[in-house]
């Protein structure tokens, strides 16, 4: 049986798009599936918040409306400032 293999030339367009998320979270901005998948050519975004969130991150998730009236995740970053 064969395990599940990324191929070499999709790890590090992983690491891209999880690069660019993080880039764009740390900004302050929020992120959609759609958002990811317009922005970023990421169309696997749960994948890409679950190692966010690996390497120590802390994600928000929630849930919005759309205009269509569709209920979509949000998600957006805890960044914590260091007490003075």
């Amino acid at each position: 049986m064969k395990k599940n293999r990324i191929h070499p030339a999709n790890k590090k367009s992983i690491a891209s798009q999880r690069d660019k998320i993080l880039k764009w979270l740390l900004k302050g901005k929020t992120i959609t599936t759609l958002k990811a998948i317009t922005q970023f050519g990421c169309t696997r975004l749960s994948a890409r918040i679950s190692e966010i969130r690996d390497m120590g991150h802390v994600i928000v998730t929630k849930w919005v409306k759309t205009r269509n009236k569709q209920v979509v995740k949000e998600y957006s970053l805890i960044q914590y400032q260091p007490e003075a």
